[in-house]
Order: C-alpha cells, then structure tokens, then sequence
C-alpha cells in the first residue's frame, strides 16, 4: 500500500478528487452529507485516512478512530458502508492513476488492508455501544 502510494508521489499524481468523485459514485448519500465540505477540508480527511492505512494499528490510533466514529456517525450521520466506500474509492484511484505500474501485489495489499482497516472499525463501532 504504501509503496503504491509513494509511486503517487514520485510521479506527482494526486488523487484526490478522483477518490471522491468515486466516492460518491459509490455512496451519494455520503455526497449529500460532504455538500458544504470544501477542497481543504476534503483533503484533510483523505489525509486522515492515508495516515491511518499507512500506520500499523496501535491503540492510540484505536482511540482516535473511536474518537473519530463517534463523532461520525452520532454527529454527521454517517453510516458504516460509507467507509468501505471510501476505502475502495480511495484504492480503484490509486490503481487507475497508477495504470500499467499497477501490479498484482498491489491489489493483494490493498485488499488486505482495506480489511483489516474495516475490522479495525466494526471494532471500533462496538466498542461505542
């Protein structure tokens, strides 16, 4: 994941928007919720999210995804489908900006940490209620 991610980098692609218009393909409820959100505050929750799945789960970043979830879902109203939305939104960018670079590996690990981070979250979920 990461090392598809530096590849991003390196050649200068930056994938946000792509992630969302993907997003809300995926999820238009999730467009209605994100209508009054700007490029700024986009680009930070990528952020967000980038650090996360870059990041080897700890339980500091356990208690910001509590944090995180809680204030999502009890304040904004989102649900959880959404963050798989985003999660696979945010790898079908990277590969279709990636292109012919996009390997077999890169599917397996994105994959698997698409997974792990969704478990990381229904974690997350019951541990609020």
């Amino acid at each position: 994941v990461i090392d598809s991610l530096q590849r991003c980098a390196d050649a200068n692609l930056d994938v946000t928007d792509a992630v969302y218009e993907r997003f809300f393909v995926r999820s238009p409820n999730a467009q209605v919720l994100m209508e009054n959100s700007d490029q700024y505050m986009r680009g930070r929750m990528l952020d967000q999210v980038l650090i996360m799945i870059m990041s080897e789960p700890s339980e500091e970043d356990a208690g910001y995804l509590r944090w995180e979830l809680e204030n999502h879902l009890l304040a904004y109203g989102v649900t959880l489908d959404m963050y798989a939305d985003f999660m696979w939104a945010l790898k079908d960018s990277v590969e279709a900006a990636l292109g012919a670079e996009w390997q077999t590996a890169d599917a397996t690990s994105w994959s698997n940490r698409i997974n792990e981070f969704l478990r990381e979250i229904e974690t997350g979920c019951e541990a609020l209620a």
